[in-house]
């Protein structure tokens, strides 16, 4: 039933989102306001006004906005700002090389994205819920479990009286995620889980009968740093490493029980002045694991449209970010996994023992992520869904909830 009722919800995610994006498509962008940097004997009527100000990742004000499209000319106001202040020849830096101080014209809340990592580097608090159903291999790869304990490892057993493999898996988790801005390019972060485990297991006689283990507990914990290597005006790229420490335990099907490493590469261009497109390519390295654990390359790709864009107010700190009134985004997301080794267990047949097998060659999950997020000033909530589009699959439908805000 809660199966059933999850693809019924997602489906309706996956159809609004589209609508929204084409209706999007056929609106004309126009470019977004932004006022001039203000002069410092203006500041301290600016403090006076008691005005919200936001500093991510040290931005730049002698950059220019994006202007979205190519060929667009500068305007009267865009070169009113650049008399105002300082030109980035003049400074003795490309825009590369000073955008890549810092976040630019950006935030994090211009990364729209539900499921692809965030690229910008800054101070930020998250929490998010993820429930997802019917993952048909749990410990493939030893990427979400560890190796099944009746194929000698150190993953869950079923309870007494059956003696199956398991055929299915069940989660839900809450996380919570800090990053905090430690230098103009750097940023150091964790992430902690709580975590949800329903595993079934049938009956080796097939009476019919399914045993349900049900356990819940901390799980595998995340830290990491990013690095904005490449900003300027229109996009933004991050260098992120990701160690994932085996702090669940995996006999109750809470973790993978081995230390994992990802490096990868997060991507963010504003195309116009409505629309986003965000990137990224990670690589998952599984250290100390049995011989079921694999190496996984992780891809995906995904568009943001502002069905309802926030007006831009500016400050004398940061005459780009500051944003008041609700802005309503449609992201779709495409996500996609490729296998490279490894085992899982599949289901036993009777008078069989259990044992792992290689995992197919060219086994890839790709997943669509249809999702809206609402962001206002400061925080920004996002509500998205992930439904599998290839037989290959980690799971067949997950809902994800999440709040974040900036400091």
């Amino acid at each position: 039933m809660a199966g059933r009722l999850s693809t019924i919800m997602l489906r309706r995610f996956a159809a609004a989102t589209t609508l929204a994006l084409v209706a999007g498509a056929a609106t004309s962008a126009s470019a977004y306001e932004y006022q001039p940097l203000l002069s410092g004997s203006r500041i301290g009527d600016y403090l006076a006004a008691k005005t919200d100000s936001l500093l991510v990742g040290y931005n730049c004000p002698s950059c220019s906005p994006c202007q979205c499209e190519p060929g667009a000319s500068a305007s009267g106001d865009d070169m009113a700002r650049a008399e105002d202040t300082p030109a980035l020849d003049r400074a003795g830096a490309s825009p590369e090389q000073f955008g890549g101080t810092g976040s630019s014209t950006f935030t994090v809340n211009d990364a729209v994205g539900g499921y692809i990592d965030n690229p910008i580097v800054g101070t930020w608090f998250r929490a998010r819920y993820d429930v997802a159903v019917n993952n048909p291999h749990p410990d493939l790869a030893e990427f979400f479990y560890a190796k099944y304990g009746l194929a000698g490892g150190p993953g869950v057993v079923p309870p007494p009286g059956f003696n199956e493999s398991p055929t299915s898996a069940n989660f839900q988790v809450g996380s919570f995620y800090l990053e905090l801005l430690v230098a103009q390019r750097l940023s150091v972060f964790a992430e902690l889980a709580i975590q949800r485990t329903d595993i079934f297991f049938p009956d080796r006689n097939n009476t019919g009968a399914v045993a349900v283990i049900k356990n819940g507990g901390l799980g595998d914990t995340i830290a990491g740093f990013k690095y904005a290597m490449y900003t300027d005006e229109c996009q933004y790229l991050t260098f992120q490493f990701k160690t994932y420490a085996p702090t669940g335990d995996s006999h109750r099907g809470l973790g993978t029980h081995h230390t994992s490493l990802e490096p990868g590469l997060l991507y963010l261009r504003q195309i116009t002045d409505r629309t986003y497109f965000q990137g990224e390519l990670r690589y998952w390295i599984p250290i100390d694991g049995t011989d079921f654990a694999g190496n996984i390359l992780r891809y995906g790709a995904g568009v943001g449209y502002d069905i309802i864009p926030s007006y831009r107010d500016t400050g004398p700190f940061n005459p780009y970010v500051s944003t008041r009134g609700l802005r309503v985004t449609a992201v779709t997301e495409l996500v996609g996994w490729s296998v490279f080794n490894g085992q899982f267990t599949p289901p036993a047949q009777v008078g069989q023992p259990i044992a792992g097998v290689p995992i197919p060659d060219g086994f890839t999950v790709v997943n669509v992520k249809p999702g809206f997020r609402f962001t206002n000033n400061l925080g920004s909530v996002y509500a998205g869904a992930g439904i599998a589009i290839t037989g290959d699959r980690w799971y067949s439908d997950l809902f994800r909830l999440e709040y974040r805000r900036m400091f």
